[in-house]
């Protein structure tokens, strides 16, 4: 199936184009990429030439600030690396000018003119409770909140300056921000908190991307159903993965399917556990109730991991192809 940004654009948009799109986050695994290609991706040309022949209508790069990662710990629960005011001075930041873009510019050499570039970056959130860790985090908003305010300002800044600078790159067609804030049960912290901290970042990068006329996605896990409308009013066009097990994508759609699109909901341990024929099924579904009139795209419910069987991905990208061209009968 031919290629085309527009599609992918206007779906985005909650509009109905030719066919239902494909999405994924950057984060498909390259050993998935490479038995779908038939052959090794060890360039940026390569792994283009991948999502254009899997489906997809861009192709996706994910930038984001060094955080000096060897000293951070995966997902610190209890005592991180600051934890004091001190701690958060005498921090060695990323400055922005380190930041590399050439893959950007790389990208925009080998992309085909049917395909745009999708820039992400993330950790909003994540890096504020990582970095001091999610018990202290806890701890510190109600005894130490200049720390909480001085955390999100900085990464913040971080990030927001970081996808700003990517939608100035030629052939940028859409910022996708990555930043989990829920369980699946409901939220990390209470929504004054993000309404304080978090989303007025949200806020001023939706208010760049209408002004660059950028359709703006954003990720994260778990039940958002709490802060849907915070959501919607920072100007985000769609909202992914839609996890089965946290919210009902039926009810999301009735309910806020003509202000935000859906990606994803096709259940990642389906893909795992399941069989091709039960994905067929599934993606029929969800185009038939999420897509039939439009701002529904088919993904994964979180990322294609190594462990997704292949034979049941190439069976989720088989069935938009036959399911997708809005022809289902009701």
């Amino acid at each position: 199936m031919k290629t085309d940004f527009n599609r992918f654009r206007q779906t985005l948009y909650c509009h109905k184009p030719d066919r239902v799109p494909l999405a994924e986050l950057p984060f498909i695994d390259k050993s998935i990429k490479e038995t779908y290609l038939g052959k090794s991706i060890n360039d940026i040309k390569t792994d283009i030439e991948f999502w254009q022949k899997a489906g997809y209508d861009y192709y996706p790069i994910s930038i984001t600030p060094n955080f000096n990662p060897e000293n951070l710990q995966w997902n610190q629960e209890h005592k991180g690396i600051i934890t004091t005011i001190r701690d958060f001075e005498e921090y060695p930041w990323p400055k922005p000018e380190n930041t590399d873009y050439s893959g950007l510019e790389e990208a925009a050499k080998y992309l085909p003119d049917e395909m745009e570039i999708v820039v992400s970056t993330g950790g909003f959130f994540y890096y504020v409770w990582n970095m001091m860790g999610f018990q202290e985090f806890s701890y510190a908003v109600v005894d130490n909140p200049l720390l909480i305010e001085k955390m999100f300002k900085k990464v913040g800044s971080l990030l927001f300056d970081t996808a700003r600078n990517m939608m100035d790159f030629d052939r940028v067609g859409a910022l996708w921000i990555c930043s989990d804030i829920a369980y699946t049960e409901g939220l990390m912290v209470s929504p004054s908190i993000l309404r304080k901290h978090f989303f007025p970042w949200f806020k001023k990068m939706g208010d760049i991307c209408r002004e660059k006329d950028i359709p703006f996605i954003y990720h994260s896990d778990g039940n958002l159903w709490e802060v849907m409308d915070d959501i919607i009013e920072c100007g985000i066009n769609a909202i992914h993965p839609v996890e089965p097990k946290s919210m009902d994508a039926k009810e999301l759609k009735e309910k806020v399917g003509d202000k935000i699109c859906l990606i994803g909901n096709i259940d990642v341990d389906r893909l795992c556990r399941g069989t091709p024929e039960e994905i067929d099924l599934m993606v029929k579904d969800r185009i038939k109730t999420l897509g039939s009139e439009g701002g529904y795209c088919v993904g994964s419910s979180n990322t294609i991991t190594r462990y997704v069987n292949f034979e049941n991905y190439k069976a989720m990208i088989s069935a938009v192809f036959k399911y997708g061209k809005y022809s289902i009968d009701k």
